[in-house]
């Protein structure tokens, strides 16, 4: 899995959820560790791990609404004059 079908996952997960927000724990924890594994030392990255790769190569679709709390970004749009 590349990072683009990563980032496709990440911003469907969220935009899906009814506050675009996703805590992460539990089976989202799972699949998310799963998921940004690649980008870690180890197979098995803790939540500070998935939280530091969000932040170092997702910055452009999250951000943190809290410490463990993600939410998607708004899109720009464009405007013209």
């Amino acid at each position: 899995m590349g990072i683009t079908e990563i980032r496709g996952q990440l911003a469907q997960i969220l935009n899906n959820e009814p506050k675009k927000t996703k805590k992460l724990e539990g089976d989202f924890l799972i699949h998310l560790k799963n998921i940004l594994s690649i980008f870690t030392e180890t197979d098995d990255p803790n939540r500070d791990e998935c939280i530091k790769v969000l932040k170092e190569e997702f910055s452009d679709i999250v951000d943190f609404k809290s410490k463990i709390v993600i939410r998607l970004k708004q899109t720009s749009e464009l405007k013209f004059k």
